[in-house]
C-alpha cells in the first residue's frame, strides 16, 4: 500500500466508493457514461481486499475482469502502448479504468479506484506503487492540491531511482513539470520536460515521450517562441497519429499556441477539427473556448454564439466544473469583444461564480487576463515557413466533418 504523508491528506478526501461518486454526480443530470456503475463496483470490490490482507486475491481478480470487461478488449492496444507490451497484467487494467473516470470529470470515484487499488495489492513493487503514485498526483493537480502532488511524484520519482526504473522517472518528470505549469513556472517545467524527453527519447519510451515533448511545446510557446513549439507539435503528433483523444489533444493544443500568436485564421480549424470526434466533454469544452476567442478575432459572430450557447447548455447539464469555467470565460471575454456586452458580461460573472464556489478563483481570473491578451494582440508573430507547414500538415489530416450546425472554418492556407 503507498504510504502517504500528512501532506498529502489535504488532497481528495479518503471516503467509500459511493460517497466518492456522489460528491462527483451531485451537480450532474446524466451519468458520466455507460461505465458509471463498473467505476463504483470496482473500487468497491478493491476496498472489500483491502479488508482482508493476504485473503483478497479473488475479490482483485473480480475486479481486475469487470474492469476488462466494461473497457473491451480494444484496450489492450492501449496497454501495450503505455506499458510495454504487459497486456496480461491486472493492475493495468484498473489504472485504465480509472483514466476513464478522470478523463469524463469524476475525479474523486477515479481518485477512488486508485486509493482502493493502492491498499488492496500492497505487494511492495516499487514500479506498480510508482504508477498509482502518479495518477493520484494528476488528480491532485486538477483538484490544486499542488503540495500533495508534488510529494506523490518526488515519492515515484524516489521509487523509480531505487529500483532503476527509467519509465517510472519519467513519469514522475512529466508530472513534476505538469505541476510547474499549474503553478506558472515555466522555466521549471522546461527543466522538467528536457530531461524527461531525453530520457524518453534515449530509451524508447515513445508513449511517454509524447507527454514529454507537449511540455517543450507548451513551454516554447509561453516565451513566445512559436517555432521551436511547432517543430515539437510534428513530434507530439508523429505519435499521436490514429489515436483520436491524442489527436485532439495535440490540435486543441495548437489551436491555442497558433491563438496565442495571433493567428486565429489558422487556430479556428484546429478547434472545429477536435469537434468532430466523440471525445470527453472536457476536451469538447476547451475546443468550444478556444473557438470562441479565434471566431472573436475573425468577427464571426454566429459561431461566437453558437461556441458560447453550447458551453452555457454543458454547463447547466452538469458539465466538468474547472473546464466549464474556463470555456465560459474564454466565450464571455469573446462574446464582449464582438460589442455583445449584457451577454458577454452575464457569462463572465456567471463563470468567475462558478470559479470562486469551486475554488478556482484565481485559475479563473488568469484564465480572463490570457483570454484579453489573445483577442488584444496586434500585429499577429511571425512564423517561420517550417512552423507554417507543421500547421498544414497536421490540419491536412483531419475531415472536413463539423456538426451541421457549424459553419467549417477556412482551412490553412
Amino acid at each position: 500500500m503507498v504510504e502517504w504523508s500528512e501532506k498529502q491528506t489535504t488532497g481528495p478526501m479518503q471516503r467509500s466508493a459511493n460517497a466518492a461518486y456522489r460528491r462527483d454526480i451531485e451537480n450532474r443530470s446524466s451519468p458520466f457514461s455507460p461505465n458509471d456503475q463498473a467505476w463504483i463496483a470496482v473500487a468497491g470490490l478493491l476496498e472489500q481486499a483491502a479488508l482482508v490482507p493476504g485473503r483478497g486475491y479473488p475479490l482483485i481478480q473480480e475486479a481486475v475482469n469487470l474492469a476488462k470487461s466494461a473497457l473491451g478488449d480494444q484496450h489492450i492496444g492501449i496497454i501495450e502502448r503505455e506499458f510495454g507490451g504487459a497486456a496480461f497484467a491486472e493492475q493495468e487494467w484498473v489504472l485504465l479504468l480509472s483514466d476513464e473516470a478522470y478523463q469524463r470529470g469524476a475525479l474523486n470515484i477515479a481518485y477512488a479506484i486508485l486509493d482502493a487499488l493502492s491498499a488492496s495489492t500492497a505487494s511492495g513493487d516499487d514500479v506498480a506503487c510508482g504508477r498509482i503514485l502518479v495518477r493520484m498526483a494528476r488528480i491532485h493537480n486538477s483538484l490544486g492540491f499542488l503540495d500533495a502532488a508534488n510529494d506523490q511524484l518526488f515519492d515515484a520519482q524516489r521509487r523509480g531511482r531505487a529500483v532503476g526504473s527509467v519509465e517510472l522517472e519519467v513519469r514522475a518528470l512529466i508530472g513534476l513539470g505538469s505541476v510547474a505549469q499549474s503553478r506558472g513556472n515555466y522555466p521549471v517545467m522546461l527543466r522538467h520536460a528536457r530531461r524527461a524527453a531525453d530520457l524518453a527519447d534515449r530509451n524508447g519510451l515513445r508513449f511517454l515521450g509524447r507527454f514529454a515533448h507537449t511540455g517543450l511545446m507548451i513551454a516554447a510557446a509561453q516565451r513566445g517562441d512559436f517555432s521551436s513549439a511547432m517543430t515539437q507539435a510534428a513530434v507530439v503528433y508523429a505519435e499521436a497519429a490514429g489515436h483520436p483523444t491524442e489527436e485532439a489533444e495535440l490540435l486543441q493544443n495548437v489551436g491555442q499556441m497558433l491563438l496565442a500568436a495571433g493567428h486565429a485564421d489558422e487556430a479556428a480549424p484546429m478547434f472545429t477539427a477536435v469537434l468532430t470526434r466523440q471525445l470527453p466533454e472536457h476536451f469538447v469544452l476547451a475546443a468550444l473556448g478556444g473557438l470562441a476567442l479565434a471566431s472573436a478575432k475573425r468577427a464571426d459572430q454566429p459561431i461566437v454564439l453558437w461556441a458560447s450557447g453550447e458551453v452555457e447548455r454543458m454547463e447547466r447539464a452538469g458539465a466538468q466544473r474547472y473546464q466549464a469555467a474556463v470555456a465560459m470565460l474564454e466565450c464571455a471575454v469573446a462574446m464582449l469583444a464582438i460589442g455583445l456586452s449584457e451577454r458577454g458580461e452575464r457569462a463572465r460573472l456567471a463563470a468567475l461564480q462558478l470559479g470562486e464556489q469551486h475554488g478556482y478563483h484565481e485559475v479563473t481570473l488568469r484564465a480572463e487576463h490570457a483570454a484579453r491578451a489573445m483577442l488584444a494582440a496586434g500585429k499577429p508573430w511571425g512564423l517561420e515557413q517550417s512552423a507554417l507547414e507543421v500547421a498544414r500538415s497536421i490540419r491536412a489530416r483531419e475531415p472536413e466533418r463539423l456538426p451541421e450546425h457549424v459553419q467549417v472554418a477556412a482551412p490553412v492556407s
